[in-house]
């Protein structure tokens, strides 16, 4: 049975985003771990892993460490990526949500 497929990011909020974006100095020590999901994606590895043992790892290997995305846990009073949270327009959980919080004020770029 064929799956739908969805696009990751919304087209218009990842463009707004793209046009001021600079990859974080980080990235030259991520690349070893970017070039190891690509070789398990391309190899068909990771096709023989169930989504739930992929994802943690998945996004904060790519969504953390590479592109500097942070968890409520990371310190401070503000982060940017969250996991596991209701879609209200959709009605559907997404496996994590990018935008702005702090606190219980919350600001959201659904993605």
């Amino acid at each position: 049975m064929a799956v739908e497929s969805k696009p990751l990011f919304h087209p218009e909020v990842i463009r707004r985003h793209l046009r001021s974006f600079t990859l974080p100095a980080s990235v030259e020590e991520s690349l070893p771990k970017l070039a190891l999901w690509a070789e398990r994606i391309n190899s068909g590895a990771a096709d023989k892993l169930k989504e739930t043992e992929l994802l943690p790892d998945f996004l904060t290997d790519i969504f953390g460490t590479l592109l500097g995305f942070t968890g409520p846990i990371s310190g401070g009073d503000h982060y940017t990526m969250s996991r596991e949270k209701l879609v209200e327009v959709y009605g559907e959980f997404a496996d994590a949500v990018l935008g702005r919080f702090c606190g219980e004020k919350r600001s959201y770029d659904y993605t």
